[in-house]
């Protein structure tokens, strides 16, 4: 093979290696849209997922009380270091991390085109 045929062959493969690159950097992109990983104040590990809308559903026939509709969403799209918690436990987190939690679960009901 020529110089130039190796040249060409070596320039697509660096190409294709880029494109691969590219779109495994974009569904990454895409997958933490839909996640939010953070640490709590005394350590612990949180993963919020995206939820659907069955989950503001069953928050709302779940809540007593209206003010703790975000404590049921939090409970169903939430992991605390992998398990899940009830809406009872979260609201006795402290003050700064419930509102941590509050903001984000706020942030994924929030509609993005308004």
């Amino acid at each position: 093979m020529s110089k130039k045929g190796m040249k060409t062959v070596i320039e697509t493969e660096d190409k294709e290696v880029q494109a691969d690159k590219e779109a495994d950097k974009n569904q990454k992109n895409k997958t933490k849209s839909y996640e939010k990983e953070f640490d709590l104040s005394d350590g612990t590990h949180c993963v919020m997922k995206r939820g659907k809308g069955i989950a503001i559903i069953r928050a709302r026939k779940a809540a007593q009380d209206e003010e703790l509709i975000y404590a049921h969403i939090i409970a169903s799209t939430t992991t605390f270091d992998g398990k899940k918690r009830a809406a009872e436990d979260i609201v006795q987190l402290d003050v700064d991390d419930y509102i941590l939690l509050e903001y984000c679960a706020k942030e994924f009901v929030a509609p993005k085109n308004l």
